[in-house]
């Protein structure tokens, strides 16, 4: 199996909303309009970007959660965790400095979902 990327290969964008991506945990290329926050995991954060914006329509939990992913993975520890409490789910593991757990905490639920949402949706446009 080839965990790496065919080097003749590239993700394509489908008129359907749609991209053909390669699956570095499957060794494949994956067809989808639903990323998994694991596939997105495996992308640059330039290409994540791109995908969700392309797929995206309805901001989901599960679309928040993949953003949370792929911000932690590429640093954004303030983001990863906003976007995880914006979910309801637990951040207490994201490596943030005092300054940024203390942000995180002063923000509401809802608070970290609007500013999620405006994110991901500012993205896609």
């Amino acid at each position: 199996m080839t965990t790496t990327r065919p080097s003749s290969g590239r993700t394509t964008y489908h008129d359907d909303g749609t991209v053909t991506v390669w699956d570095c945990i499957r060794g494949q290329w994956i067809r989808t309009a639903e990323p998994t926050p694991e596939l997105l995991s495996t992308c640059s954060h330039e290409e994540a970007d791109r995908i969700v914006r392309h797929t995206t329509i309805a901001v989901s939990d599960d679309v928040i959660l993949a953003w949370a992913i792929v911000a932690g993975e590429h640093g954004d520890h303030l983001g990863s965790a906003i976007y995880l409490k914006a979910i309801d789910r637990d951040y207490s593991q994201v490596a943030l400095d005092e300054d940024e757990r203390r942000r995180v905490e002063s923000l509401s639920i809802e608070e970290c979902r609007a500013l999620a949402e405006e994110h991901v949706r500012s993205s896609a446009g």
